[in-house]
């Protein structure tokens, strides 16, 4: 697998780590945010909001989580290294240290527990970003939408799934709408 950045861990959640180093509770906020979320009646329905909670929270929104940080730092844990003091140069770190003015032992520990944080914090959440990652494959599928015939400001609307299913629900016109809006943006 070809790596865009390297194989240096610390070169794709270099802004995790800059919150670390400001909060070091950031594993337990975003755990404690996640599992409220997980408790909504629209979970897994709001992932957009839960996204904008962890860029908050740990600098990455859950596709960068996903897509990046989760599947480095457990799926391909094993090609990854953790070297804090030889990352990619940027504007910031322009020797690519991300421990620089840091005393020694201070750095070592911080980052030998952020790398401990992380990956508990991943593996502790695996079956959240493997729903993400791979989606859910066993839902069927939509065969038809059926309206009713209304004569007032309400719908009635039909979803006939091909397994038969269905699911009905009544909207008046600005519910549509924001139907209409929210699958328009999907398709995006």
């Amino acid at each position: 697998m070809a790596f865009e950045n390297g194989t240096n861990m610390y070169d794709y959640c270099w802004r995790l780590f800059e919150k670390y180093k400001t909060d070091r509770n950031i594993f337990l906020k975003a755990l404690q945010v996640i599992s409220m979320f997980q408790q909504r009646k629209d979970y897994p329905y709001c992932t957009v909001e839960l996204s904008t909670v962890c860029e908050k929270i740990l600098g990455y929104n859950l596709d960068e989580l996903t897509e990046v940080l989760w599947k480095y730092c457990v799926r391909l844990s094993d090609q990854m290294e953790w070297d804090p003091e030889n990352t990619l140069e940027d504007e910031k770190y322009v020797n690519g240290n991300l421990l620089e003015g840091m005393p020694e032992e201070v750095g070592k520990l911080l980052a030998e527990d952020f790398k401990n944080e992380m990956e508990g914090f991943f593996i502790t959440l695996s079956p959240l970003f493997e729903g993400l990652f791979e989606g859910d494959s066993e839902l069927s599928g939509i065969d038809k939408i059926a309206k009713k015939q209304t004569y007032g400001d309400k719908k009635t609307i039909r979803f006939i799934r091909k397994d038969g299913e269905t699911f009905d629900f009544s909207a008046n016109n600005r519910e549509i709408d924001s139907i209409i809006d929210v699958l328009t943006h999907m398709k995006s």
